[in-house]
């Protein structure tokens, strides 16, 4: 039957996706120095590769200050991921570095 995920989307209610249908293509994580905090931005391909799902997520796993931030957009052109993964490292307030390695694990 296949594992289902929801996405929390920037700019809509979010989308409830098959998982064996959207193949992850590039991500990329980091972790603060004491590891209370973690950014990671994920860039998902439908099969029929005409729309992607890109995510972000922040995590602070501080024992007195836990909270958690998604983005997501969802785009249908390969041309719009690198901009939209750059919205989500402003999103999530994550270094540019987490944007250009997610970016350079792109397909070429």
């Amino acid at each position: 039957m296949g594992e289902f995920l929801t996405v929390t989307m920037t700019d809509h209610r979010p989308i409830k996706i098959k998982k064996d249908n959207w193949h992850i293509i590039a991500e990329n994580v980091e972790h603060s120095e004491d590891g209370s905090d973690t950014w990671e931005i994920k860039v998902r391909e439908s099969l029929d590769r005409i729309q992607y799902i890109i995510q972000g997520i922040y995590s602070c796993n501080h024992p007195e200050f836990p909270s958690e931030e998604r983005h997501g957009f969802l785009v249908d052109d390969i041309d719009k991921v690198p901009q939209a993964i750059k919205n989500i490292q402003n999103l999530i307030k994550a270094t540019p570095k987490l944007a250009h390695v997610c970016i350079s694990r792109l397909k070429a």
